[in-house]
Formats: structure tokens, C-alpha cells, sequence
């Protein structure tokens, strides 16, 4: 548990995830709505686990402090939707947990299943750890001290529900500046157009002999017409009724209209 400042200068209590996977700060919509923050447009790939992508659109700086020290940094988080399931996936027994009572638990509850509102990335997952540890008992998750509290960190062996049906999995990484603009440019890029050998040849012996610049620098040449073009539908009427609605809407606007060669 921390707290976060909203836009009024308030503590509000919040649930967060420490996750040394993840290369940066998360915040759930709900919570930034909390808070009343307005942030940055923003327009981001997020990768997850088996690559799963999703973007991100708003970025904000959110001030955090410990409940327990006076411990206070700035998060910049990307807002999403939802951060993870209900963490832990199920409730834990803690009943013969020897928890020694000096120490102050970043989470009391830690052991109930609830929502988590931040994710807490790399960029401070070290620099939150002291050296404080404590292995509670053989089979059991460690105690490790941060600057927000002892934390609970490992795997839990529940003799009781061997079998788990479902596992929680945090990893997210921002997809680098290069890799989108490679992105970019693999869907932008033109394919190279492959022509029938027959259609190909007279295409370009009429582009060489008929191109040519005229006195304004622009190049003219001839287009190409298949022996066939009489067996086109006769559209003349059509052709001119689009030509002179487009000649209508263009002299609306005479930055862009040209008067006509006829």
C-alpha cells in the first residue's frame, strides 16, 4: 500500500505491484481518475507476455509516498485500462505464517485477493529495496524490506489446493522508437509492382518516346492504352457530370483552383 497525491495535494491510498519485469509504471484508469490528473496525448506500443500489444495513449507524472517512511519519489506512469487480475488469484492461509509483529507490512492484507491500481517498474524496484530479509518457514514466501514496508515476495507451496488453476504473469516493455519507425516504414514501403512480360514492354517504349517537360518544368507523357479500350463502357456523360461538380467545389475555394485549358 501507498499513497498517491491527486491534483488537490490528497493522500490517496493505493494497491501496487512491484514487478522488476516490467520497464515501466503502470497506473489504472480508475485510479488516475482518482487523482484528477490530466497528463500527456501520448501514442505508445506496450508489448506483454507472448508479445501481446496494446497502445497507450496518455502519460502523467504521479507523485507516490511511502505509509510507512518518508520516502517520496515521482512516477512517470502510462494509464491503462487494468493493470492485472485480483492479486493473489485466490486467498492465502497466513494462519501459521510466524510474522515477527516489529515488522511493518508495505501490505496488511496481502494475502487477500484485490485489485491493483499501480505497477511499479525496474526504473524503481531496486532503488525501493534495503537490505532488510526474512524467511518466514520452509515452503513459504520472504519477507523483504523496501522503503514502502516489508513486502511478501517468492512462491507459495499450499499443501491444502495443490492444484491452481490459474497463474499470474506481469511483464510489460515500451517497444523502442526504433522498432516502431522500422514498423513504420515495412507497412508504409511500396511493394514492387510486377507487371504481365506482355503489358510491360509497350508501357515503356511509349514512356520514352512521348515524355517530355513543358515551359512550367512539369513532365507529360502519354498514357498507355490497351488495343481493346473501344470495348469500355461509354461514361463521357458521367466523366463530365464529375468534372464539372469538381470544377464547382474547387471554385469555392480559389487558393486551389486553376482556371481550365480547354
Amino acid at each position: 500500500m501507498v499513497n498517491l497525491i491527486d491534483s488537490k495535494g490528497q493522500a490517496i491510498p493505493c494497491r501496487a505491484f512491484l514487478d522488476c519485469g516490467a520497464q515501466t509504471n503502470l497506473i489504472s484508469h480508475e485510479m488516475y481518475r482518482k487523482l484528477g490528473l490530466e497528463g500527456l496525448s501520448v501514442n505508445i506500443d506496450v508489448l506483454g507476455v507472448s508479445n501481446a500489444r496494446f497502445k497507450v495513449n496518455r502519460l502523467d507524472t504521479v507523485k507516490m509516498n511511502s505509509q510507512h517512511t518518508d520516502y517520496e519519489t515521482n512516477l512517470k506512469c502510462l494509464v491503462v485500462p487494468r493493470i492485472t487480475s485480483h492479486l493473489p488469484c485466490r486467498s492465502i492461509d497466513i494462519a501459521n505464517w510466524k510474522i515477527p509483529s516489529g515488522l511493518r507490512l508495505a501490505d496488511p492484507s496481502f494475502n487477500k485477493p484485490s485489485d491493483v491500481d499501480l505497477l511499479i517498474g525496474i526504473t524503481h524496484f531496486f532503488p525501493l529495496m534495503k537490505p532488510g530479509q526474512y524467511v518466514i518457514d520452509h515452503g513459504l514466501a520472504e519477507l523483504r524490506e523496501k522503503e514502502l514496508g516489508w513486502v511478501v515476495s517468492g512462491e507459495v507451496h499450499d499443501i491444502y489446493d495443490p492444484v491452481i488453476n490459474s497463474q499470474s504473469v506481469n511483464a510489460v516493455s515500451i517497444e523502442s522508437l526504433n522498432e516502431m519507425i522500422k514498423r513504420f516504414w515495412e507497412v508504409e514501403e511500396l511493394q514492387d509492382a510486377v507487371l504481365p512480360q506482355a503489358e510491360e514492354h509497350p508501357c515503356k517504349k511509349i514512356f520514352r518516346k512521348t515524355y517530355r517537360r513543358n515551359d512550367s518544368g512539369r513532365f507529360i507523357v502519354d498514357l498507355p492504352l490497351r488495343d481493346n479500350v473501344d470495348l469500355l463502357d461509354r461514361n463521357r456523360s458521367s466523366a463530365l457530370r464529375r468534372f464539372f461538380f469538381l470544377e464547382k467545389r474547387l471554385q469555392q475555394n480559389p487558393e486551389h483552383f486553376v482556371l481550365p485549358i480547354y
